[in-house]
């Protein structure tokens, strides 16, 4: 008989999925994959009696009404929310798992209106998003004026409290020229960073910025003052605190850019660094498996609205009106803030992010 897990280790299983510890990119579901499933009652009672005859232990003492014991459990009725908890019975996790499926899925078809899906938002985007054309115009609307001058400004602060020496303050069009030369590095690959002002570097670059320069700022740009990070244990500690202005910042030109399509998706990814650090994740099923991962709320076109950056199990405040439902569930409900109510919109997550109360949450404040 193959091995089954017991009570406990589902009841632990369930509760390192809540609180996203687990996910099936991460293969960490053990032996739920070894559990079998017995398509109606009598293949399982046949299969526990094979089995009964194997074992002397049992053929000495055979318990009493069995096989009445077996058709009362799937006779009695249904646990209550209140207690939900898989039955200690001889049956235990492969029997609840039948009862399970036939108690949610088999006592009515799907039943939905036409009117709960007919779709009743604007797609249409305004005259000055419909006016950017270029690559340089959609970049500058995100990268703004707004975002450089914070830029600058901690920047400068940051010079003035280390004291760096021969550095003068840097500017707005020294910090977009620095972001430019970084985004061309990232299309034309070499293995030094000298090397895109050497002999066979490019012109334009060793015409924007000398390279002393360009590592000076690379050493002393920040986004954020040290000096407000609290310290670990603090309740008010920020994992992200260097980098949550540009992350506020994103996030709000990013819902307010492009309306929303009717069919929105959310899902994890990865951003693939090889940089030693504490928050990197390793998730064996991406095409990069090693790196930070970020929960993204995208359009069906693969627009993000909104992103979240996974620093591990912390206390985010949720709003008045919104439950906490663990790690993953308050992900979801707090990435789709800015969906607008009752207009139909259809939302796709997988079964990492299902739960019930998510589900009923979801459905209650007509979100979707």
């Amino acid at each position: 008989m193959s091995r089954r897990l017991k009570d406990d280790d589902i009841e632990d299983l369930l509760a390192r999925k809540e609180n996203g510890d687990i996910s099936e990119d991460e293969e960490d579901m053990g032996d739920m994959n070894e559990i079998d499933y017995h398509p109606d009652l009598q293949d399982l009672i046949s299969e526990l009696e094979d089995n009964n005859d194997d074992d002397e232990e049992d053929n000495e003492n055979p318990p009493s009404n069995m096989e009445k014991g077996w058709l009362d459990h799937f006779n009695s009725p249904a646990p209550g929310p209140s207690n939900c908890q898989p039955h200690s019975s001889l049956l235990g996790v492969a029997a609840w798992r039948q009862r399970s499926r036939e108690l949610i899925w088999k006592k009515r078809n799907l039943q939905y209106s036409e009117e709960r899906i007919r779709f009743t938002g604007n797609t249409d985007l305004s005259p000055p998003q419909a006016a950017l054309e270029t690559p340089l115009q959609f970049f500058s609307e995100f990268m703004n004026e707004d975002i450089l001058t914070v830029i600058v400004e901690q920047t400068n602060l940051y010079i003035t409290q280390k004291n760096v020496s021969n550095c003068p303050p840097v500017t707005a069009t020294e910090i977009r020229q620095f972001l430019g030369i970084i985004i061309f590095m990232s299309v034309y690959y070499y293995p030094n960073v000298r090397y895109y002002w050497g002999k066979y570097g490019f012109d334009h670059i060793r015409q924007t910025m000398t390279v002393n320069r360009f590592e000076k700022i690379r050493s002393i740009i920040h986004f954020n003052d040290n000096a407000q990070h609290k310290p670990i244990g603090h309740p008010n500690h920020d994992r992200l605190h260097k980098i949550r202005p540009v992350v506020v910042h994103l996030n709000k030109l990013f819902v307010s850019v492009a309306p929303f399509d009717q069919r929105l998706s959310l899902d994890e990814q990865m951003c693939s660094t090889k940089v030693a650090h504490f928050m990197k994740q390793y998730l064996p099923n991406k095409p990069h498996k090693w790196g930070f991962k970020l929960f993204f709320f995208c359009s069906l076109s693969g627009y993000a609205y909104s992103f979240e950056i996974y620093s591990g199990k912390q206390n985010v405040d949720n709003l008045s009106d919104e439950p906490d439902i663990g790690v993953v569930g308050n992900t979801v409900i707090r990435l789709c803030r800015s969906i607008p109510r009752k207009m139909n919109h259809i939302l796709y997550f997988d079964n990492f992010y299902t739960s019930v109360p998510l589900l009923y949450y979801l459905l209650t404040a007509s979100l979707v």
